[in-house]
């Protein structure tokens, strides 16, 4: 049996700016868990080609807290256009009933 999870990939200029606003995250009930990996990023910005050392996180979430982690997450970063990709997916049914357990305001 499968349930749908929200599942987001994000990414941060630092570890230390990932952990600050994931464990905010997860304080809020928004997000039930979060993995986190050092990334080497090319990307197009304002015309020229950019490279950054990174860290990027996939988030787990109940679908219904989509919203209101976009929202956080623009609050919170430093960034002025952050990554915020959402990733459609179903879980098994422990998996996704514990995440829908913990993202529970």
């Amino acid at each position: 049996h499968r349930m749908p999870v929200g599942r987001a990939d994000l990414t941060f200029p630092t570890a230390e700016d990932a952990v600050r606003i994931l464990e905010a995250l997860l304080e809020a009930r928004i997000i039930a868990c979060a993995n986190l990996f050092p990334i080497d990023s090319r990307y197009r910005w304002r015309g020229a080609i950019e490279r950054a050392r990174e860290t990027a996180a996939i988030v787990k979430t109940g679908p219904e807290r989509w919203d209101e982690l976009c929202a956080e997450v623009a609050r919170l970063h430093e960034y002025e256009v952050p990554c915020i990709v959402r990733l459609e997916g179903a879980a098994t049914a422990a998996f996704g009933a514990w995440v829908c357990r913990e993202t529970q305001p």
